[in-house]
């Protein structure tokens, strides 16, 4: 049977081989289910099926504090939205 797919060394990989994102990011954690993200950990993203909601991934980043700035910014504005009126 081959070995199962190791999702952190897929990041630590991926990350390594792009210089650019290392501009923004320093690390990437694999966060399992029911797991929490690390402690120096500052931004996480979830990727979810839209057919099977139960298949997802969470992926924890530690970025640089000017990349930091700049998505708490992004999440500042989504999160003070008026609600959508239709």
């Amino acid at each position: 049977m081959p070995d199962p797919f190791d999702i952190q060394k897929k990041l630590d990989d991926w990350l390594a081989a792009n210089p650019d994102a290392q501009k923004y990011v320093s690390k990437l954690y694999y966060v399992p289910a029911g797991e929490r993200a690390p402690a120096d950990a500052t931004h996480s993203v979830v990727l979810a099926s839209t057919m099977t909601p139960e298949r997802h991934l969470t992926v924890a980043a530690v970025v640089v504090p000017e990349f930091a700035t700049f998505l708490d910014m992004i999440l500042a504005l989504v999160a003070t939205q008026p609600p959508r009126v239709e």
